[in-house]
């Protein structure tokens, strides 16, 4: 039995111990690609080479408008690393990582060795499992409070260097959030150029394609998910959206921010993969969540979440948490070997 299967349909009993160490790390990147990414680009590239797997950044999957620095580029490939680093644990193997290994290759963000057998936790076994059924919910979440218990375990960070988290649940703090996600929405999608990339990974609801943003992932029909990428080429829906987005804002339970001490290559792989478990374990507990990082892309808006949250350091991701109304279909994902195959690097084979 092949290791490649297509994404979302390897299963947990697929896994053969008799394996080669290269088959079960290209079975563990089934779930790896399962991560969550910025428009859903999954700017992630892997290398296997017998017991070690190399995840490299995709450039050619980068926003370059929205994240000109491709720093939300970064941490959608941390998130991939802590996917594929549950994933190796979970199937009974440690795992040794090395960020970052070889400065004179940028695009070169982690290797993942596989170690020797060695039992999985019960972290491992939650966040392994809620992997399938996680997913980015766009829509809207009822007005319950998450118990305060539910709350710290989804909140709390395994030692990662430099990242934090700060979260908001009172109306008052929740709106003046709201209001900065609107006047970020107001500048984004008065820049042509922003609009134009946005609608570049949108897609209907009929896409046959392995990446980007189905109508049906944000509640759009089917005709109208064909002529969304039209409209938001052509018309600044700003406004619109500013407003959507402050209700969605005001009416989520908890409005969530990840941050780092410094705004740096490993700091966005630390906050990836703290997101990664943010998510994962969110999951695991009935919880959505979905992104509100329009004021972090927008560089005059950025100081102001630090200055809200009353943190010292850089906002990095924002997030809505609650329990959610309705459940929209799986995104689809990039095929194994897509990931696989094309990766070619000077000097190397």
């Amino acid at each position: 039995m092949s290791a490649d299967l297509p994404v979302r349909s390897a299963r947990e009993a697929d896994f053969r111990p008799e394996w080669s160490p290269a088959d079960k790390l290209r079975f563990c990147l089934n779930f790896a690609t399962l991560a969550p990414s910025g428009h859903n680009s999954q700017p992630w590239l892997f290398r296997v080479l017998n017991d070690t797997v190399e995840l490299y950044a995709d450039r050619n999957h980068a926003l370059r408008v929205a994240d000109p620095h491709d720093r939300e580029l970064t941490i959608s490939c941390g998130a991939a690393l802590h996917h594929l680093r549950t994933a190796v644990r979970f199937f009974g193997h440690a795992e040794r990582t090395t960020l970052i290994p070889d400065p004179h290759h940028p695009d070169l963000l982690a290797a993942v060795k596989l170690g020797d057998p060695a039992p999985h936790d019960y972290q491992d076994v939650l966040t392994f499992r809620a992997m399938a059924d996680r997913r980015t919910n766009r829509g809207a979440y009822k007005p319950d409070p998450i118990p305060d218990d539910v709350l710290a375990k989804v909140l709390h960070l395994d030692p990662s260097p430099g990242v934090w988290v700060h979260w908001w649940d009172t109306p008052n703090d929740k709106h003046r959030v709201a209001e900065l996600v609107g006047r970020a929405d107001q500048v984004q999608f008065a820049d042509p150029a922003f609009r134009d990339e946005l609608a570049h990974w949108l897609r209907s609801n009929f896409t046959e394609a392995g990446d980007g943003i189905p109508g049906y992932s944000q509640g759009v029909g089917a005709v109208a998910s064909l002529v969304a990428p039209w409209v938001v080429r052509t018309f600044d829906v700003g406004d619109g959206t500013a407003a959507k987005d402050e209700r969605l804002a005001d009416g989520s339970p908890v409005l969530v921010l990840l941050g780092t001490d410094a705004d740096t290559r490993d700091r966005w792989l630390a906050a990836g993969q703290a997101l990664s478990r943010l998510l994962l374990v969110a999951q695991s507990y009935g919880l959505a969540a979905s992104y509100l990082n329009q004021p972090i892309e927008v560089p005059e808006v950025r100081p102001a979440v630090a200055g809200l949250a009353g943190r010292v350091g850089f906002p990095q991701l924002l997030l809505r948490l609650g329990v959610p109304t309705s459940l929209p279909p799986l995104t689809p994902r990039r095929r194994l070997e897509d990931v696989l195959q094309r990766l070619h690097l000077p000097g190397m084979g």
